[in-house]
């Protein structure tokens, strides 16, 4: 497998310039998000780079931060979920853009600009990005920090778990964290 060479990285990044002076017109801003192996390293595979687009963009954002019992070892934990305040949703099967002044918390999570990624990690270190083989994608999860399991966005999210169909004032209870900046991803947003 070839590897990606600085030359093509060096195209990837001018892609991305060029899109956020000349956005498409039916995308606010732009939606391309380089993210991942392709912009940190020239020795990452090209076929495990991933070119996202963007489909889910925010002012700002902030995790809000809970724990819950692992299903494995029965330890607490913590756990955090990704919060925006307002948000626009791409369709990318017609270019639409829609937009949500409701606040929302993001699931399946599978892409995140840089800035977000640095954010999370100083934060929750325990949110990664991970493939589940439940879900059969990969996407940002949460883990046990005393045996590593993955804490599924199924149940966290569910009716049991500590995001699951809460008002918005119990959300806003938890413990937050305010990011930096605004947010671009593709992932699922709750309202």
């Amino acid at each position: 497998m070839e590897a990606l060479a600085c030359k093509d990285r060096q195209c990837l990044e001018a892609m991305v310039a060029s899109c956020r002076t000349n956005p498409r017109p039916t995308v606010d801003r732009c939606a391309f998000k380089v993210c991942w192996e392709a912009m940190l390293s020239c020795d990452v595979p090209f076929s495990d780079a991933r070119l996202m687009i963007a489909t889910l963009l925010a002012p700002s954002y902030a995790l809000l931060l809970s724990q819950t019992t692992c299903y494995y070892c029965r330890d607490a934990t913590p756990t955090a979920a990704l919060w925006v305040p307002s948000f626009q949703e791409i369709d990318l099967q017609d270019g639409e853009v829609v937009t949500s002044d409701e606040p929302a918390l993001l699931k399946s999570v599978e892409a995140l600009d840089l800035q977000t990624q640095i954010f999370i990690q100083a934060r929750a270190p325990w949110l990664r990005l991970t493939r589940s083989r439940t879900a059969d994608f990969a996407y940002w999860a949460n883990h046990c920090q005393t045996c590593g399991a993955l804490q599924g966005d199924h149940y966290l999210f569910g009716v049991d778990g500590p995001y699951g169909l809460k008002s918005e004032e119990q959300l806003i209870a938890l413990d937050r964290s305010d990011g930096f900046g605004s947010l671009e991803a593709v992932a699922v947003a709750l309202r």
